[in-house]
């Protein structure tokens, strides 16, 4: 049974928020824990991959970085949506896909990127990266929490945000928006999702996609402004 939303308003026309998320908070937070129990402890290589991806940018190497966050997407359309996420929500299987595409569209796009002109420029960046990365603090220090953490690699909402983190320490080209499409459409759906099931991070999540898409914004903006000059 659905978490009933303190308003009635429907979102679109004909339906509530809550009728378009097919399950319950209890499924959500036990397909979490399957994920980590099923997959641990592959936690570990997940994360050291993704800071492998942050010594990169820090180098100033943003191609060989995209390379790898492809391995990362690669997990999670694997681990997280086709074995686990697609036994809740038959949209499952479709985002599986799409992050197979997305992985494809990294490693072919990675040529076109350059890195951010100084490290300042890419702060904004690191900070939704390191954000993405203390993502399993965001449902508390308790056992029985950590049980349901989200980590990068395996779990599509910390992976979408070390994506935008991670594009946001490149230089601004169309080639960062069109792989901001997946990140941005599952956050967007997750932020939905945790507000319905009414989860603790979604106002965490939310308010991270609001900044990485205002910097992103701002970036593209200057970037274009730089080029009129």
């Amino acid at each position: 049974m659905h978490v009933l939303l303190s308003s009635p308003e429907p979102l679109i026309a004909g339906y509530h928020a809550v009728d378009l998320i097919p399950f319950s908070a209890e499924a959500y937070q036990r397909m979490l824990a399957a994920v980590n129990h099923s997959l641990w402890p592959t936690h570990l290589l997940s994360n050291a991959l993704a800071l492998l991806i942050l010594y990169q940018l820090w180098h100033a190497r943003p191609r060989v970085a995209l390379r790898l966050l492809a391995l990362l997407w690669l997990g999670c359309g694997g681990g997280y949506f086709w074995t686990f996420y697609a036994d809740l929500n038959w949209a499952g299987e479709q985002m599986a896909i799409a992050c197979v595409v997305q992985a494809g569209l990294l490693v072919w796009l990675a040529s076109g990127f350059h890195h951010a002109p100084n490290h300042r420029a890419k702060l904004p960046g690191y900070l939704i990266a390191l954000l993405a990365l203390v993502w399993p603090l965001s449902v508390g220090l308790s056992h029985a929490a950590w049980q349901t953490s989200e980590t990068v690699g395996l779990h599509a909402d910390p992976t979408s945000l070390f994506t935008l983190g991670v594009l946001l320490c490149t230089r601004v080209t169309w080639r960062i928006w069109l792989l901001a499409i997946v990140p941005l459409a599952w956050t967007g759906w997750s932020a939905l999702t945790l507000y319905v099931l009414q989860q603790s991070r979604f106002g965490l999540l939310a308010a991270t996609i609001a900044f990485a898409m205002a910097v992103l914004l701002y970036s593209t903006a200057l970037s274009i402004a730089r080029s009129r000059r």
